[in-house]
């Protein structure tokens, strides 16, 4: 009985469909305000961690800010990899990009508007 809530899906007829992930995450985000995407930035000292969060507000994003790392909130995998090449571009050499999936990142500022490009 405890078994009976798993649902059985015969191999083969699971297919990922990355338009439809990219369309619910975005639904997600939109209706929750809640980023499912996340641009992370490391950065080698708390010095340039703030110089580089003050040019990309400067820019209208919200970055938050760790100590050595800004957090920039995206509502789908799409703009998540946009926001993370136009940052890459800007970003001192030492710093290291990463774009990751983060579920209801409950932050205040989570979701920064869309990035022109």
């Amino acid at each position: 009985m405890g078994d009976a809530w798993r649902v059985i899906i015969p191999f083969g007829k699971h297919r990922h469909d990355p338009a439809r992930e990219i369309a619910t995450d975005t639904r997600i985000a939109d209706a929750t305000g809640l980023a499912t995407w996340q641009v992370r930035v490391r950065l080698p000292a708390h010095r340039d961690t703030a110089t580089f969060g003050a040019q990309l507000e400067a820019q209208g994003l919200r970055p938050v800010r760790r100590w050595r790392h800004l957090l920039v909130g995206a509502r789908n995998q799409d703009e998540a990899q946009a926001l993370a090449a136009v940052i890459q571009e800007q970003a001192p050499p030492s710093a290291v990009i990463s774009v990751l999936r983060v579920p209801g990142w409950k932050l205040s500022a989570a979701v920064s508007p869309p990035f022109e490009l």
